[in-house]
């Protein structure tokens, strides 16, 4: 490998092969989102369970609880952005949710020889303002970043309304409770998330996305969603975080709500969760 360095903030960063210098291994990290773009054909990688061969061209989606391994990770002919859920949602609008990219997540799509050297390009000029230290720099990488995304996002759902889907509107069978989860994995420290919320970016009404989400699982969204932010601040406040920060950062909006739910689910209070002194 010949530069292992970081090459941007924490929050997000380009890895991979990049003009034919090694930047980070092609490893999925679970505290991040990832987008996989394949440069050469014959590339074998493993994916939740089931090995998979990539063609040139292949974009692949990756969300924080995929299983994801490739195989001469070294020698893959491949580069591909690692960007926290924090930084996807800093750069979203009320009118453009870029967390929606990955409810397309597990789905590997090839949209072209042109898309990926766009897309390639693109993260080359990421990274290069990401090192760069002249003033605006960083703005324009996150500007470029929000670009290849909403990119990217049109290319996922153009791909689907040509294989037959009329408008942006998922038929049933298309929709699966690890989407769901995806999103909520992503989103889950947004108090303003609702199951409303949920469903709309998924396309789909909340009564139905209910009713597919507890057939699958066998529990509600809203049980999934409240254990997510349950555990999160449970793992917050046992690394010694105050209490009323744990509440807020893990989308809690009423601290009295959250008192009531985390004493039910752990049998204590959170104050007494905390490890001693």
């Amino acid at each position: 490998m010949q530069d292992t360095k970081k090459i941007q903030s924490p929050k997000y960063r380009v890895f991979g092969n990049i003009d034919g210098a090694r930047y980070g291994d092609i490893i999925h990290q679970a505290r991040y989102c990832e987008l996989l773009f394949f440069k050469a054909d014959s590339i074998s990688f493993l994916l939740n369970g089931a090995m998979q061969t990539a063609k040139k061209g292949d974009v692949l989606l990756l969300s924080l609880s995929d299983d994801f391994f490739c195989e001469n990770e070294e020698s893959a002919d491949a580069i591909g952005l690692h960007i926290s859920p924090e930084v996807l949602r800093s750069l979203s609008t009320s009118k453009s949710d870029l967390t929606k990219l990955f409810t397309y997540a597990h789905r590997v799509e090839n949209f072209g020889h042109a898309f990926l050297d766009k897309s390639v390009s693109t993260l080359r000029r990421i990274h290069e303002l990401a090192q760069s230290d002249k003033f605006g720099d960083d703005v324009l990488s996150r500007a470029e970043l929000s670009r290849l995304l909403v990119e990217v996002y049109d290319a996922y759902k153009n791909s689907g309304k040509k294989k037959g889907n009329s408008n942006e509107q998922r038929p049933a069978n298309t929709i699966t409770a690890r989407s769901v989860m995806d999103y909520i994995d992503i989103n889950f420290t947004d108090p303003q998330l609702t199951l409303n919320k949920i469903a709309t970016a998924m396309f789909f009404s909340a009564s139905r996305l209910s009713h597919i989400f507890k057939e699958e699982t066998g529990e509600s969204i809203y049980r999934y969603l409240t254990n997510k932010r349950l555990k999160h601040a449970h793992d917050l406040i046992l690394r010694g975080s105050p209490v009323m920060e744990a509440c807020s950062s893990s989308g809690f909006k009423s601290y009295c709500s959250f008192y009531r739910l985390y004493s039910k689910q752990y049998g204590t209070s959170p104050m007494a969760s905390r490890p001693n002194k």
